[in-house]
């Protein structure tokens, strides 16, 4: 079946292949974002000098380190874009290497720096496995990068469960060393991939090496703010200077860029793929924080053991991954901004479900079950076309950078959910705080919706597909 969703020019066992391990790295990515949530107690145990605010860091080094590297190492990938698919083998095989290093770490502060450098090869393969992937000239692009959002969008979804499972049977050093296998045997594919040329110039000059630095540094110190805002206070000094100065070096980047404008950053910063990539921050804002809200909630006020949250959370991403593609297959004869815009929708109404239906009292198939299937199917209407449209208007040799800026904007969009769902969740008793938080989901999720509706022009899927090639 995968086979037949890609038709290029490329090899059909090229294509196949880069979509798997494309689909492997975003998977690995994202299920580290979340995995390691529930190991915290038992890291804790392992650590017991160490304070338990500070294990924070071993969530924070990793969500830090990947946003900042995404724009440097996509602009990379375009500058040595011959070289691209051995860069992936070496961004996979670093991601594994750091995952042992995280099971081997003798102390807290290795476990924080390995998690660090996991960030960093994590940072390189988002945009390493697109640009890889988007090389392959696909007629069927939508449907390939459906699969890939389904594979990440499962991966965050499972992460706490597969983790609680881990850390119960294992030890929390066993969700590190679930990386391994994955991790080393898509470096070996991604190494036997056969490079493609890229037409034209090698590097089309959208977005500076410079640019790229300030606007990673400005990312890095943003995040660390959303991190840590809540423990520092949200309008104390440390906060309000880092909050400065990241948007200080974003607004650098912003002034360098326009400085040096081009056709071919024009292009990538177009109105109708920067609209995308804003939509796509705020349904990572309402994705991320409905996940953390939702194990909160199911642990929390239902007594869910983690093992069961985690089956009570499997249906909304089964469905995802079960519609991804026949929601692109929708979005190729209409197009990519009206299932965008329903897909927010539909999202919304399945957090809206959750604020007024869960109650103190567990009913899982009433109260629960409907806003999973509903989320569910949101997630697999949207994330595959805004992708799609963010990506719309690079050219070949553009294809890292595209795939780091909506990345960025992914990371950003998420980490502010995870802190505004935090704020109103964490140590929370009763279910108002939850009802607030699903609140702020839904609010996130329309304004997506609202954001695709704006009278901005983003191609069809189709006309994607000839601008590309």
């Amino acid at each position: 079946m995968v086979a037949s969703l890609i038709d290029s020019a490329a090899p059909v066992d090229q294509r196949v292949r880069a979509l798997v391990i494309a689909a492997a790295a975003a998977f690995m990515v994202y299920l580290d974002a979340t995995i390691a949530n529930v190991a915290f107690p038992a890291i804790h145990a392992s650590f017991p000098s160490v304070r338990e605010g500070s294990l924070s860091w071993v969530l924070n080094s990793y969500n830090i380190a990947f946003a900042a590297l995404l724009m440097p190492a996509g602009v990379l990938l375009d500058r040595f874009a011959q070289s691209r698919e051995r860069l992936l083998a070496v961004a996979l095989l670093g991601f594994s290497v750091a995952s042992l290093c995280c099971a081997l770490a003798p102390s807290e502060a290795w476990l924080v720096g390995f998690r660090g450098l996991q960030g960093l090869a994590a940072g390189a393969l988002i945009p390493a496995g697109l640009s890889v992937l988007l090389a392959r000239e696909s007629e069927q692009r939508l449907r390939a990068l459906a699969i890939l959002a389904s594979s990440a969008a499962l991966a965050a979804s499972l992460g706490p469960s597969v983790g609680g499972v881990l850390v119960h049977v294992l030890g929390w050093r066993s969700i590190f060393l679930l990386n391994l296998p994955i991790g080393l045997l898509a470096a070996l594919g991604a190494d036997r991939l056969r490079a493609i040329a890229v037409r034209g110039r090698d590097f089309a000059g959208g977005v500076s090496l410079g640019v790229s630095v300030c606007a990673a540094g400005g990312v890095g110190v943003l995040s660390l703010t959303l991190s840590d805002g809540s423990a520092w206070g949200w309008l104390s000094l440390p906060t309000l200077l880092c909050a400065l100065a990241g948007g200080g070096l974003l607004a650098v980047a912003v002034a360098r860029a326009r400085a040096n404008a081009n056709e071919d950053s024009r292009r990538l910063f177009s109105a109708p793929a920067s609209t995308a990539n804003v939509a796509g921050a705020l349904l990572a804002m309402a994705f991320l924080g409905k996940i953390l809200t939702d194990v909160l909630f199911l642990t929390g006020v239902w007594r869910y053991s983690i093992l069961q949250a985690g089956l009570a959370l499997t249906p909304g991403p089964v469905i995802t991954t079960v519609l991804a593609v026949p929601c692109a297959r929708l979005a190729e004869r209409l197009s990519v901004r009206a299932v965008a815009a329903a897909g927010g929708l539909v999202y919304g109404a399945g957090a809206g479900w959750y604020a007024l239906r869960a109650g103190a009292t567990p009913d899982y198939l009433r109260d629960w079950l409907p806003g999973a299937l509903l989320t569910g199917a949101g997630l697999a209407l949207a994330l595959p076309a805004l992708t799609s449209a963010a990506l719309s208007q690079a050219t070949p040799s553009q294809y890292g950078a595209a795939a780091a800026v909506n990345a960025t904007a992914r990371a950003l969009g998420g980490t502010v959910g995870i802190a505004a769902t935090t704020a109103i969740v964490a140590g929370a008793s009763g279910i108002d705080p939850f009802r607030q938080a699903w609140s702020i989901v839904l609010v996130a999720a329309i304004s997506s919706t609202a954001v695709m509706c704006w009278p901005l022009r983003v191609p069809s899927a189709r006309l994607v597909q000839q601008r590309s090639a």
